[in-house]
């Protein structure tokens, strides 16, 4: 998705938010952080 549609059309904000459930794996939060770094930019 990233790849395609959303980096494709400009402004993306990826983040969070404030509504994780309970438990989620640190490795799914990790995999989250190293796809921002992956395709993102700053600015």
């Amino acid at each position: 998705m990233l790849e395609r549609a959303v980096t494709a059309g400009g402004r993306f904000v990826l983040r969070e938010a404030n509504n994780l459930p309970p438990g989620v794996p640190e490795e799914d939060l990790a995999a989250m952080s190293q796809a921002a770094l992956e395709f993102g930019q700053l600015g």
